[in-house]
């Protein structure tokens, strides 16, 4: 059932108070339409909810009720009840939900978010592993939270926080338990708890037959996922009392900000957020600069940020522009995503002088091929995301000789940030992971067939890591480590997207 709404003319804009100019008369002139159909199905209704694409690298594809969004993905795409993610030969992407759940998934690998309902308080998630191999990070199923993972016949319930891998390269696949506790069911034929350093392997002849090991094999991806876990944990260790206050679907990407700007408790406006990408800049730097107009079924182009902070600040809140200092992002403009509210628009207040808001674009369809899934060979519809790069090639910072933590200017009032946080320094590991099956003359011109690790350009060598039954075609390579945190300082103008804004 598809439901069809349709709005006229007018936009909607709450007017932010403090000492913003009035530039919001230049919205109601430009005479802007917007017209969005939703599904409810979603991506619109009351109860609609949406997990993030939090990490992206490699190839890694979505498909959004059977049509391609993005191929290849990146970070910040909302995903709604029905998605699927799929990576390739190099690809790996992490999923959060807001509900506190992540879903971790490796190349060569298909998972389809088969539930997001419910309302933050009492949600429903369910994800389906259709291929390959997914690491999970589990909060505990209650009452107001229920979470399952399915793969084959098999289905997972986490009775505690629990970390888990599953295999489902070859059914009927193989659960490994890092921590926590998770109860197991095989249709009507198996129940089982399996705990925290526990493996659980399947029988393919008989529903009812298992194995639960006392031990969990170590896999070639197991760092990655540890790596990724140190991030956000430092994220989150590093909190403000404007992001500590946020929570449910309202909290999606706010461990971002805390280290990628500042926040301003401002007289009568409450915490306000301004990026190190924008401070400085002043009216050179566009929240609408980077990224990408992306184009979801029944909705048409959206925007979805090419910051990587840039999840939240774009789905609701409202932006400001506060002269002599800056953009800004004030949260409590109201908690509005488009895909709950049935329609799509800017979320900016009051501009610069002479600012215009963003303009959807139009744009044609194509086509693209799903590689895994019951899909799999079938020509997809793509209408085909357009790039937007209009970053100010003189870097951040270089405005009025400004430092990022220094105070704000807000009428007659000096407001000081909340904490000053040095940005995260970002840095790179790069592995070249070898099979079995890798042919010898690549094996000789790396390493010898050892694993090559580059922390900041120093080289070291380590045995490479067992393959624990990941099927590979060859070798790859991957980068990990800390997502986000880095302070854009410098660099060139990448030019812009054809004169969308």
């Amino acid at each position: 059932m598809r439901t069809k709404w349709r709005i006229g003319s007018k936009v909607r804009v709450s007017v932010a108070t403090g000492v913003f100019a009035l530039a919001m008369l230049l919205l109601t002139t430009a005479g802007l339409t917007i017209t969005c159909l939703a599904q409810s199905a979603g991506e619109g209704g009351a109860n609609s909810r949406a997990a993030r694409l939090s990490s992206v690298d490699g190839q890694v594809q979505v498909v959004v009720d059977g049509q391609v969004i993005a191929d290849p993905a990146y970070a910040n795409l909302p995903l709604f009840e029905g998605s699927q993610v799929v990576t390739r030969s190099d690809g790996r992407a992490e999923i959060a939900t807001d509900d506190g759940n992540i879903v971790r998934v490796t190349p060569n690998s298909t998972i389809t978010l088969t539930a997001l309902a419910g309302t933050t308080g009492n949600t429903r998630t369910e994800v389906v592993v259709n291929a390959g191999q997914v690491y999970f990070e589990l909060q505990p199923n209650s009452d107001s939270r229920q979470v399952r993972i399915d793969f084959g016949s098999t289905s997972v319930v986490p009775n505690l926080f629990s970390v888990v891998r599953v295999n489902f390269d070859t059914e009927p696949g193989v659960m490994a338990v890092f921590s926590g506790q998770v109860h197991v069911t095989r249709g009507n034929s198996l129940t089982v708890d399996a705990h925290g350093g526990q493996t659980l392997s399947l029988d393919p002849g008989d529903p009812s037959a298992y194995n639960l090991a006392d031990t969990v094999q170590q896999d070639s991806w197991d760092q990655w996922n540890t790596d990724r876990d140190n991030a956000l944990q430092a994220e989150e260790s590093a909190k403000t009392p404007a992001t500590a206050q946020m929570s449910g679907d309202e909290a999606a990407g706010m461990s971002d900000l805390d280290s990628n700007g500042n926040w301003y408790d401002v007289p009568g406006q409450g915490y306000v957020w301004s990026p190190y990408d924008a401070q400085g800049a002043g009216e050179n730097w566009d929240p609408y600069g980077y990224g990408n107009w992306t184009s979801y079924p029944g909705v048409g182009y959206v925007w979805v940020s090419g910051y990587n902070w840039g999840y939240a600040p774009f789905n609701y809140g409202q932006w400001n522009y506060y002269a002599g200092f800056g953009w800004g992002w004030n949260p409590r403009g109201g908690h509005d995503p488009w895909w709950r509210n049935r329609h799509w628009m800017a979320n900016v207040g009051n501009g610069p002088g002479g600012y215009l808001p963003p303009m959807r674009p139009r744009g044609r369809v194509e086509t693209a091929q799903l590689q895994h899934g019951a899909a799999s060979g079938h020509p997809m519809p793509l209408r085909k995301p357009i790039l937007v790069d209009r970053r100010p090639s003189s870097g951040v910072n270089a405005y009025l000789g400004f430092h990022p933590g220094q105070p704000m200017l807000v009428g007659n009032h000096i407001v000081s940030p909340v904490r000053t946080i040095a940005p995260r320094t970002s840095y790179m590991r790069s592995y070249t992971y070898l099979s079995d099956r890798t042919p010898n003359s690549v094996k000789q011109g790396i390493d010898g067939g050892r694993l090559a690790y580059t922390p900041g350009g120093a080289r070291y060598s380590r045995a490479a890591p067992t393959n624990a039954g990941r099927p590979t075609t060859g070798h790859g390579s991957y980068y990990g480590g800390m997502h986000g945190g880095a302070m854009h300082s410098g660099g060139a103008s990448h030019g812009s997207s054809g004169g969308h804004r």
